[in-house]
């Protein structure tokens, strides 16, 4: 319900986003791509710019309105060329309905928290990954939203912020999943 309102709050999303970008570098994600929880589409339109590294970017979103929001501000914005190279998916990230072996890189900014088995998603990103390619992502971490955390606090005793991994454990969770030069 919030997909037309939900650039106006993203800032962090952004500057993250950004920063995430800046990490992959140039040529660093190549090929077909899947940009999991593409949310609006800022990020993906980012990835598709990445001429010629980029050949198809998968925008995936669980929510369908984001992914219309995607399709909206991609189409009015890109040109022909870049139609051709997007494609649409609404699918969870913990059910990905994409083959084995089939994606050359995965880009996933700040959507790996709201997942209920990191274990099983990054075990399942090995699985449609091309064996050596590269998986970047960001999420919170423990410290992440503290001032939230604190605020909240002095309300009440109920969490009303998700609890995050460490970097450790995230980690441990990556190389059990059989991921390698973390």
């Amino acid at each position: 319900a919030a997909a037309v309102r939900y650039d106006g709050g993203a800032q962090l999303q952004r500057a993250a986003g950004r920063d995430l970008l800046r990490f992959a570098g140039s040529g660093r994600l190549s090929g077909t791509i899947l940009d999991l929880g593409c949310g609006t589409g800022f990020l993906t339109g980012e990835l598709l710019s990445r001429e010629p590294e980029t050949e198809t970017v998968i925008a995936l979103d669980l929510a369908y309105t984001m992914l219309q929001m995607t399709r909206c501000k991609l189409s009015a914005s890109g040109p022909d060329k870049n139609r051709r190279k997007l494609a649409y998916l609404c699918a969870d990230a913990e059910l990905l309905p994409i083959s084995a072996h089939s994606l050359d890189g995965l880009f996933s900014n700040l959507a790996l928290q709201w997942c209920n088995s990191l274990e099983k998603v990054l075990s399942d990103f090995k699985r449609i990954l091309k064996p050596g390619s590269p998986l970047v992502f960001s999420t919170f971490g423990t410290e992440s939203l503290r001032e939230l955390k604190n605020a909240w606090a002095s309300i009440d005793a109920y969490s009303h912020v998700n609890e995050f991994y460490d970097q450790s454990e995230i980690r441990q969770l990556l190389e059990q999943a059989g991921f390698t030069d973390l």
